[in-house]
């Protein structure tokens, strides 16, 4: 996942290949102070597309940033964010649905 010249651009790699021709993904956003002791996180869904790039049209306020998670998930609507170091799944707090 990354930022695009411009800095409004977010991309990531498509998972595709491996959730088939239907996978959407979804991206969660949230400021990094919402980052929480044990390694969750709490923030919003910026967007849900088929495409593994998106815009991102609000700017973090001097002095502070933004993280990013994306998530592929499946036809059936199947997919996580991830894991996370100690093998238990990536929660996202007020997410993408």
């Amino acid at each position: 996942m990354g930022l695009g010249a411009d800095k409004g651009r977010v991309g990531w790699c498509s998972r595709s290949e491996r959730y088939g021709p239907l996978t959407s993904h979804d991206v969660a956003r949230g400021d990094l102070d919402q980052i929480l002791p044990g390694g969750g996180a709490s923030g919003s869904c910026l967007v849900s597309t088929s495409l593994p790039v998106t815009s991102d049209p609000v700017t973090p306020v001097p002095g502070k940033g933004f993280w990013y998670l994306a998530r592929a998930r499946n036809a059936c609507g199947v997919g996580t964010y991830g894991f996370r170091r100690d093998g238990k799944e990536r929660l996202v707090a007020g997410a993408c649905p």
